[in-house]
């Protein structure tokens, strides 16, 4: 008789739907994979930027870590302050209800990680619609906007066409691009404690480090070594 595998369970707050959309596909990605040593479930919560602890709050006994996914955004004054907002209400939970709540970003938006996938993109973006041009060329397909890209019937479709084999890329790449940052700027101290993603990030474009989150998680389902 066959062990029935065990569940892992991962908590998520993102600010938007492509996040959530991506998380789903990577959950279904892994529960598909016969050679994993376990299934995982999340739990995916819609959260304002500066509602981190509110939903911290809300959490019942049992849950250790959350892992707070958001666009940087960086280089003006009010997504600076937002993301001041957003690391106060992170150590806040963590000092009040003792939960690690983590930082996971992507700069200039989530799409710098959705193109790592089948391209490098290593270049500044201006803005998000800058990405258009590097998701149409890395997919193979023809956007004629951003809005269109983020429309669920299509980014699902999208989503469709990554594989685990991609997402094993999508590290890669993106650890090529942490390399570079760390040899060329210097890193911002975030104020959380020492943990899974270190306490620092960088606020130049492109930069990210939400890879490490799906890296750590694949680990742990034996997919990586």
């Amino acid at each position: 008789m066959q062990r029935r595998k065990q569940i892992k369970a991962y908590h998520f707050t993102v600010e938007g739907q492509t996040e959530a959309l991506y998380l789903k596909r990577l959950k279904e990605l892994i529960n598909e994979q016969a050679n994993a040593n376990c299934k995982v479930d999340f739990t995916i919560k819609k959260c304002e930027r500066d509602h981190p602890l509110r939903y911290a709050k809300s959490l019942g006994l049992g849950v250790e870590e959350v892992y707070h996914c958001i666009d940087y955004e960086g280089g003006t004054e009010d997504y600076s302050k937002n993301l001041a907002n957003i690391l106060r209400d992170l150590i806040a939970a963590r000092k009040e209800k003792g939960i690690k709540y983590h930082l996971c970003y992507s700069n200039l938006t989530f799409e710098l990680w959705i193109i790592l996938h089948k391209a490098d993109c290593r270049s500044y973006k201006a803005n998000q619609d800058k990405y258009l041009k590097d998701i149409n060329n890395a997919f193979k397909i023809k956007f004629e906007c951003l809005n269109d890209y983020k429309k669920e019937v299509n980014f699902k479709k999208l989503l469709s066409s990554i594989t685990l084999t991609d997402i094993e890329n999508a590290i890669k790449r993106a650890k090529d691009i942490d390399a570079y940052n760390a040899n060329t700027y210097k890193p911002i101290k975030s104020g959380l404690s020492k943990g899974v993603f270190g306490d620092t990030y960088f606020e130049n474009n492109p930069s990210l480090n939400f890879h490490k989150l799906v890296e750590k998680i694949l680990k742990q389902c034996g997919l990586l070594k």
